[in-house]
């Protein structure tokens, strides 16, 4: 039977990563933008990252997390378009499929590294006809807005977001979970719940007393 394809809103705010795995960082971005903006946030774990080294676990294992840490938000969706694709994951192909089914207005949510590297993206300049550009920074912090000016987005496509998020990387989430070290503040319950149900991320036993899959 054919796979029902994922229905598209008008409008969404697009947040794209690796989320390996994810964690309280990550959600917290996710609860900014929903304050901030008034779309629904399509969260997408990336498939093939042609910039970067493959993810420790599977797509499908990433989905399943992400569905676990925002299952009570109706306004989050995490899509499996781009883990469902063959070839590598490039943002503008995203984009243009998103389009078809739909989609009219796009906002790109990143972090102020990536999007400060959009420069570097595939067919980056085809981007700045195609989105607008949310960029998240730690409150405080200034981005240089020019960088993305020169590659044709207008003024009105981009936006800053400053947030007080928690400083946490997956490598290091991924490395705590492999030795036992703990986790507390780095990853929500339902989400350590399930990774330590299934051993995902080499973890060895359930290394977070208190936590039940909900």
């Amino acid at each position: 039977m054919q796979r029902q394809k994922e229905a598209v809103p008008g409008a969404l705010a697009l947040y794209g990563g690796s989320f390996d795995p994810v964690h309280l960082g990550h959600e917290a971005v996710v609860y900014g933008l929903l304050r901030n903006l008034d779309m629904p946030v399509w969260v997408m774990p990336v498939g093939r990252q042609p910039q970067r080294q493959p993810c420790f676990e599977s797509g499908a294992h990433r989905k399943e997390l992400l569905e676990a840490a925002f299952a009570h938000e109706q306004r989050v969706f995490v899509s499996s378009l781009e883990l469902e694709s063959s070839g590598p994951s490039f943002t503008i192909d995203t984009v243009a499929e998103l389009q078809r089914r739909g989609a009219q207005t796009i906002w790109l949510c990143l972090g102020a590294d990536a999007a400060m590297g959009l420069p570097t993206w595939h067919r980056a300049s085809a981007l700045a006809r195609t989105v607008s550009v949310y960029i998240i920074c730690r409150t405080g912090w200034t981005v240089d807005r020019s960088v993305l000016y020169r590659l044709g987005f207008a003024e009105q496509q981009v936006a800053v977001l400053e947030l007080d998020t928690p400083d946490i990387s997956s490598s290091e989430v991924r490395s705590r979970l492999q030795t036992g070290k703990n986790l507390s503040g780095m990853l929500g319950p339902a989400v350590m719940a399930k990774i330590s149900r299934y051993g995902w991320y080499g973890t060895p036993a359930v290394i977070m007393s208190g936590h039940e899959e909900t």
